[in-house]
């Protein structure tokens, strides 16, 4: 059923709904470049051919305990004994390097695959080498501070990684397709939020009163609706980034979280339970493109497909909004 002639304080309600969730639909500050310089493929290659090759002037000394020639975390007299080459972070040549192999249990004079050391779990894929993240995450932040970023999923973006080495691609692999379905909308059964079968003016504007409240209410206790300084979401993204201060994401994680946790407790008219849900999975994916944003050194492909799926779940919020009004017109 779609109803046509609802009160205008509910068309004013919509109104306050749309302008509370604070998603700006106009100017992407950060995204909207879609050019970059360098491949990240050809920064990729030049560590892997980096570490593979002997360090000019190194001289190791296996009788100084402190002493790491290579700075691949192994000290020169533990080379002596797993028979890795003290001068080469990378001995065999797998794109890890050896005192990370050591202590994450591969052997660093194999190559990957199959290099795991007796007692080791092969179940659980292997995390990206950490040079490789702290790579990814420097160039990620610089994309975005220069407005260079572009779509990871894009060959021809900055950031399109198809590294040589296939266990570091299978890494990779495994990181995006963990992070992609923090950022599509959840399933959400009906068994799960609350369905009233009256499907009345009434009902529809006591609906969207209470979701405006739930909004209204932790807007004011997460204190985003006393924020001045950012117009859009965008630019907090952009100046967190920029100065590596993540404070204001604390408040809006709380806030998406709760607001899809609230939301969701709403009894709603059953024309209105796909909207409803999609709220309550829009509000869960901003809570994770936050949080993923905020952990960007530690997992700088993670937070390159929040960016990324930031701009798909305006989109989203764009066509939720579209079919709410179809019951307002």
């Amino acid at each position: 059923m779609k109803l046509r002639k609802l009160s205008k304080k509910l068309n004013i309600l919509v109104v306050i709904f749309v302008l509370l969730i604070g998603i700006s639909i106009g100017v992407y500050l950060v995204l909207e470049s879609r050019t970059g310089d360098a491949s990240i493929n050809e920064q990729l290659s030049q560590i892997f051919k980096k570490n593979t090759e002997p360090i000019t002037g190194c001289q190791p000394n296996p009788n100084d305990k402190n002493k790491d020639s290579d700075n691949d975390g192994l000290m020169d007299w533990q080379e002596t004994i797993w028979r890795t080459d003290p001068c080469k972070p990378d001995s065999d040549s797998d794109g890890y390097l050896d005192g990370e192999e050591v202590t994450s249990g591969y052997n660093p004079i194999k190559p990957a695959p199959n290099d795991e050391l007796p007692g080791q779990d092969q179940t659980n894929p292997r995390a990206l080498p950490n040079n490789i993240t702290q790579a990814l995450a420097q160039e990620l932040s610089r994309q975005i501070i220069e407005g260079k970023m572009g779509l990871i999923s894009d060959a021809s973006s900055p950031l399109a990684i198809n590294a040589s080495n296939r266990v570091v691609n299978a890494a990779i692999q495994e990181v995006m397709n963990k992070a992609i379905q923090e950022f599509s909308l959840p399933n959400i059964p009906d068994e799960e939020i609350t369905i009233s079968s009256d499907n009345s003016i009434i009902a529809i504007e006591n609906y969207a009163k209470r979701v405006v409240n739930v909004i209204d209410y932790w807007a004011k206790t997460t204190s985003i609706d006393q924020n001045k300084l950012y117009e859009t979401e965008n630019e907090i993204f952009y100046y967190a980034i920029q100065n590596n201060d993540f404070t204001e994401f604390y408040k809006y994680i709380k806030f998406y979280k709760e607001l899809s946790k609230n939301i969701k407790q709403i009894p709603v008219p059953s024309d209105l339970k796909e909207i409803h849900k999609e709220q309550i999975g829009i509000f869960t994916i901003l809570a994770n493109i936050y949080q993923a944003i905020k952990n960007i050194e530690n997992d700088p492909l993670k937070a390159s497909l929040a960016l990324e799926q930031y701009e798909n779940t305006i989109e989203l919020t764009t066509q939720m909004l579209i079919k709410l009004s179809d019951y307002i017109d």
